[in-house]
Protein backbone atom coordinates (compact mmCIF):
# COMPACT_ATOMS: atom_id res chain seq x y z
CA UNK A 1 0.00 0.00 0.00
CA UNK A 2 2.82 2.34 0.95
CA UNK A 3 4.53 1.77 -2.38
CA UNK A 4 1.22 3.06 -4.55
CA UNK A 5 2.40 6.63 -4.05
CA UNK A 6 5.81 6.01 -5.14
CA UNK A 7 4.92 4.09 -8.62
CA UNK A 8 2.32 6.71 -9.11
CA UNK A 9 4.48 9.75 -8.42
CA UNK A 10 7.02 8.14 -10.90
CA UNK A 11 4.46 7.37 -13.71
CA UNK A 12 4.19 11.10 -13.23
CA UNK A 13 7.44 12.31 -13.62
CA UNK A 14 7.52 10.38 -16.77
CA UNK A 15 4.75 12.09 -18.16
CA UNK A 16 5.95 15.47 -16.99
CA UNK A 17 9.71 15.28 -16.78
CA UNK A 18 9.10 17.68 -13.33
CA UNK A 19 11.68 16.81 -11.06
CA UNK A 20 8.94 18.32 -8.88
CA UNK A 21 6.97 15.58 -8.80
CA UNK A 22 9.82 13.45 -7.43
CA UNK A 23 10.42 15.45 -4.05
CA UNK A 24 6.32 15.51 -3.28
CA UNK A 25 6.99 11.18 -4.06
CA UNK A 26 9.63 11.50 -1.34
CA UNK A 27 7.51 13.65 1.19
CA UNK A 28 5.85 10.80 1.92
CA UNK A 29 7.25 8.00 2.97
CA UNK A 30 9.75 10.99 5.05
CA UNK A 31 6.25 12.25 6.74
CA UNK A 32 4.93 8.16 7.42
CA UNK A 33 8.73 7.90 8.89
CA UNK A 34 8.30 11.43 10.94
CA UNK A 35 5.12 10.08 11.91
CA UNK A 36 6.61 6.65 13.70
CA UNK A 37 8.96 8.70 15.29
CA UNK A 38 6.81 10.72 16.94
CA UNK A 39 4.84 8.03 17.72
CA UNK A 40 7.50 6.15 19.54
CA UNK A 41 8.63 9.78 21.16
CA UNK A 42 4.80 10.17 22.41
CA UNK A 43 4.68 6.19 23.56
CA UNK A 44 7.71 6.94 26.00
CA UNK A 45 6.78 10.19 26.93
CA UNK A 46 2.98 8.35 27.93
CA UNK A 47 4.84 5.86 29.65
CA UNK A 48 8.10 7.67 31.80
CA UNK A 49 4.48 10.09 33.14
CA UNK A 50 2.10 7.10 33.52
CA UNK A 51 4.71 5.02 35.21
CA UNK A 52 5.58 8.04 37.81
CA UNK A 53 2.04 8.26 38.92
CA UNK A 54 2.03 4.63 39.78
CA UNK A 55 5.02 4.86 42.15
CA UNK A 56 3.29 8.09 43.90
CA UNK A 57 -0.04 6.16 43.91
CA UNK A 58 2.07 3.16 45.46
CA UNK A 59 3.48 5.14 47.89
CA UNK A 60 0.54 6.96 48.95
CA UNK A 61 -1.19 2.96 49.34
CA UNK A 62 1.44 1.71 51.48
CA UNK A 63 1.28 4.96 53.77
CA UNK A 64 -2.23 4.23 54.02
CA UNK A 65 -1.59 0.96 55.23
CA UNK A 66 1.41 1.44 57.57
CA UNK A 67 -1.01 3.83 59.28
CA UNK A 68 -3.53 1.17 59.37
CA UNK A 69 -1.36 -0.73 61.05
CA UNK A 70 -0.19 1.47 63.32
CA UNK A 71 -3.62 2.11 64.15
CA UNK A 72 -4.11 -1.67 65.05
CA UNK A 73 -1.33 -2.23 66.95
CA UNK A 74 -1.97 0.99 68.92
CA UNK A 75 -5.14 -0.93 69.73
CA UNK A 76 -3.55 -4.06 70.32
CA UNK A 77 -1.38 -2.85 72.43
CA UNK A 78 -3.80 -1.44 74.86
CA UNK A 79 -5.08 -4.87 75.59
CA UNK A 80 -8.63 -6.47 74.83
CA UNK A 81 -10.41 -4.68 77.28
CA UNK A 82 -9.93 -1.15 75.56
CA UNK A 83 -12.76 0.14 73.75
CA UNK A 84 -13.06 0.68 70.67
CA UNK A 85 -15.63 3.00 69.98
CA UNK A 86 -17.71 5.28 72.07
CA UNK A 87 -20.64 2.94 72.37
CA UNK A 88 -18.55 0.21 73.96
CA UNK A 89 -17.55 2.55 76.39
CA UNK A 90 -21.11 3.16 77.52
CA UNK A 91 -21.54 -0.62 77.82
CA UNK A 92 -18.39 -1.02 79.73
CA UNK A 93 -19.32 1.45 82.03
CA UNK A 94 -22.90 0.64 82.36
CA UNK A 95 -21.11 -3.26 82.77
CA UNK A 96 -19.22 -1.74 85.70
CA UNK A 97 -21.27 0.23 87.35
CA UNK A 98 -23.98 -3.12 87.50
CA UNK A 99 -21.57 -5.27 89.32
CA UNK A 100 -20.71 -2.34 91.61
CA UNK A 101 -24.71 -2.68 92.25
CA UNK A 102 -24.40 -6.17 92.68
CA UNK A 103 -21.77 -6.18 94.93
Amino acid sequence: MAVIPLVLSGAMWLLTGSALVLVFAALGPLAAVANLADGWRQRRRTARRDAESFRRALAAWHAEVDRQHDTARARLALGPAAPRSSSLRVSSLQAATSEERAK
